[in-house]
């Protein structure tokens, strides 16, 4: 059997660790991907005794990255006389893929694992199937089979983020070890696959990065619970001056999968008949409960409990429960693996790719066969002879999942999906989700729901802004590993509800030229083009479901009860920090609307300009309409409220059917302006999920104590409102 290191990512040395962050610190290097590039040893084994994956290595595996080879799709910038400009082509609301060459042929013509048609598709497979808002565009580069910048040793590992880049790096090392001709001999989907499954991971990283960690430890809306333990002792003290987390996420993410210790832990472990290890195996989760894991990564310890701690570095602990499951992990866990797997920045990506990553339609084809295991293709996919490799998801699952008289069991509380939680049966023989008269205590879907509105409210679903972060379209990593970097420009994204006459309906692009507009007394109009597209807000309702349109969606959580209309995504051009100041009266407000130039003729017309905030804009309409119908006059200078009252004051004697439904009408939208979001509301969902949208990032916390570079270049922008107008406030973020 064999026994060779092999996994998603690898556990680095304390050492090594070191050493990136001290060079990071003297040279404005690397020093963010100390926060999710560490790596973790797992070994793997199948249930009949066969090896995996043998750690053989591709002898093409390291040619060198030649940019003579490199490939791409969809680039933000191009090249021309050693100058980078900006891409003409360039698709918002997709994804920027770069590919180097695995191996060449006897004519020394490269092989691509994927292709350009296999680039498309990964591209694709990613909108449809993955969980994305405006930060797609934020994502600088994702490189298939380049080397990471600074870091040598990358033989284990699948995927990095490099949170101070915007970009992602996917290997494909295990893919190409049964060599070039059985690569080749795999579908093009096959290999899109193996791809996507890391990628769908690594991007929820840049979700945590854009969104939950763009956040000063100070701002009234972080929490500062948790301490970062996956440096040395020294370091980890400095980072820990930098590790606040949003409170409403960390919070809600905690509740909904039980690692918030609510309950003793006596009862979060699972009933013991559940358990079939092998020989002198123990499984963890026989022991210490999911919340026991999350309190040994993220919490402050007693030296009580850390002796409790301590008998996971016996080498008999394992993520192996029942000799049922055709997957074991064949190496003992330790305290530096379950540090690195239950971190908080870890969990952020692994609990999103539980939630929402399904399974290829046609994933039981992928093999040549009918019919396969509802596993394979969706927790490991076949590679060489019996190996096999373990996506992104499966690493995940398995380790807390298996068959039990065929029913899947589940061997941990941190679990979304009804069918195993109402089942789950603890070590004191309590149904812990079941009332005292046996019934299960949620409702259909309530924590998938739960968990799916703590990540969408995140980032800004709904919101006109909700998103800042620095233009880095033209940033790149020099051969040095030293990041080519500005930070005067910004973009802002968010989410808009738009006439279904103003977007395609497939793309969801805007039809005709769409800007922000910034206006000022005494100034002309400063215009900043917007471009809509796409979003994608998906989750499962049952652990291993397979993709279709009838996953669950935003929709799920907020409805849009505005007929005609809909909400789409949008990311503006680069514009200057300076340029907006010049905008902002001394109160820091800004006055932005929106302007859709319908007639093609960049003119600024009256009746292009409305509000940014879209139930704003309908309500204007619907009374504008009812005026003109009843022939009443409103005045425009007192505050909405007493506008409705006054339209409705007169015509409250007429009989006309259509003046009383343009009445309901109105009635019904200045309540959804002021006090519903759907079924929850709009001014109130603001203020619920209210955070500073902000383009600072942790990693720019190095520049401002080293260097002092960023400090002034650090803002937020926030809505406001003003005696029912619409404001941003726009000022430094200290």
């Amino acid at each position: 059997m064999s026994k060779q290191k092999q996994g998603r990512k690898a556990f680095l040395p304390k050492w090594a660790i070191f050493i990136i962050i001290l060079a990071f610190i003297l040279t404005a290097g690397i020093i963010g991907v100390v926060i999710y590039y560490i790596f973790n040893y797992v070994n793997y084994s199948n249930g009949n005794g066969g090896g995996l994956f043998d750690g053989q290595k591709n002898k093409n595996y390291s040619m060198p990255n030649e940019e003579r080879y490199l490939q791409s799709f969809n680039a933000k910038t191009i090249a021309k006389n050693n100058v980078q400009l900006k891409n003409k082509n360039y698709q918002y609301g997709n994804l920027s893929i770069f590919e180097y060459p695995f191996a060449l042929t006897k004519n020394n013509e490269p092989i691509y694992f994927l292709g350009e048609e296999g680039r498309k598709l990964l591209n694709l497979e990613f909108l449809k199937r993955g969980f994305y808002g405006p930060e797609i565009n934020g994502l600088n580069h994702v490189y298939i089979n380049k080397k990471i910048p600074n870091v040598s040793n990358i033989k284990d590992v699948n995927g990095v983020y490099l949170p101070q880049a915007f970009d992602i790096f996917i290997q494909i090392n295990h893919f190409i070890s049964g060599g070039t001709k059985q690569v080749l001999s795999w579908s093009l989907q096959k290999r899109v696959e193996l791809v996507f499954n890391t990628l769908f991971h690594e991007y929820a990283h840049h979700i945590d990065n854009t969104y939950n960690r763009s956040i000063r430890e100070n701002d009234e809306f972080a929490n500062n619970d948790l301490t970062y333990k996956l440096a040395t002792p020294e370091l980890n003290k400095i980072i820990n001056k930098f590790n606040g987390n949003n409170n409403k996420f960390l919070t809600e993410f905690r509740k909904t999968l039980n690692y918030d210790g609510s309950m003793q832990n006596d009862e979060y472990l699972v009933n013991k008949e559940l358990f079939n290890p092998k020989n002198k195996e123990i499984p963890v989760y026989s022991k210490f409960s999911q919340y026991d894991l999350f309190k040994l990564a993220n919490l402050a310890l007693t030296n009580k409990e850390v002796e409790k701690y301590n008998i996971l570095n016996n080498k008999n602990f394992y993520f192996n429960n029942s000799t049922n499951n055709t997957v074991y992990y064949a190496n003992s866990t330790n305290i530096d693996q379950i540090k690195y797997l239950f971190s908080f920045e870890e969990l952020f990506a692994r609990e999103l790719v539980k939630l929402s990553y399904s399974a290829h339609e046609n994933f039981q084809m992928f093999d040549g066969h009918l019919t396969l295991d509802d596993s394979l293709n969706f927790l490991y996919y076949k590679l060489k002879n019996d190996d096999i490799f373990l996506s992104s998801i499966g690493d995940d699952t398995l380790k807390m999942i298996a068959n039990y008289y065929n029913k899947y069991v589940i061997y941990s509380a941190n679990w979304v999906f009804d069918d195993e939680l109402k089942n789950y049966k603890n070590i004191n023989n309590r149904f812990l989700f079941r009332n005292k008269q046996g019934k299960y205590i949620y409702k259909p879907n309530q924590q998938v729901k739960a968990l799916l509105k703590a990540y969408i409210d995140l980032m800004g679903f709904g919101q006109p802004i909700s998103y800042m972060g620095s233009d880095i379209s033209s940033w790149y990593i020099d051969h040095n590993g030293n990041i080519n970097s500005q930070y005067s420009n910004i973009n802002i994204g968010g989410f808009l509800n738009l006439e279904n006459s103003l977007i395609d309906p497939n793309s969801k692009k805007s039809k005709y030229p769409t800007y922000l507009l910034f206006q000022k007394e005494n100034k002309n109009p400063l215009k900043l083009r917007i471009h809509t597209s796409k979003y994608n807000f998906i989750a499962k309702s049952r652990w291993n479901e397979i993709y279709s349109k009838n996953l669950l969606n935003e929709e799920s959580i907020y409805s849009n009860n505005v007929k005609n209309y809909e909400y789409v995504s949008y990311f503006s051009d680069s514009i200057g920090i300076n340029e907006i100041k010049d905008y902002t009266n001394q109160n820091n407000y800004l006055n932005l609307k929106l302007w859709v130039d319908k007639n093609n003729n960049n003119k600024i017309e009256s009746d292009e300009i409305s509000s940014i905030v879209s139930n704003k804009n309908i309500l204007d309409k619907k009374m504008k309409e009812l005026s003109l119908f009843a022939n009443v006059e409103y005045d425009k200078n007192k505050s909405l409220y007493e506008q409705v009252v006054q339209l409705i004051e007169g015509i409250k004697n007429t009989n006309s059917p259509k003046a009383k439904l343009l009445i309901n009408e109105i009635i019904d939208l200045y309540n959804s302006y002021f006090l519903t979001f759907g079924s929850n509301g709009y001014w109130t969902h603001q203020q619920n999920n209210k955070r500073n949208v902000t383009n600072f990032r942790k990693t720019m916390e190095w520049y401002d104590t080293e260097k002092q570079t960023t400090k002034n270049l650090i803002y937020s922008l926030n809505l406001v409102n003003n005696n029912d107008e619409v404001n941003f406030e726009f000022k430094r973020y200290n």
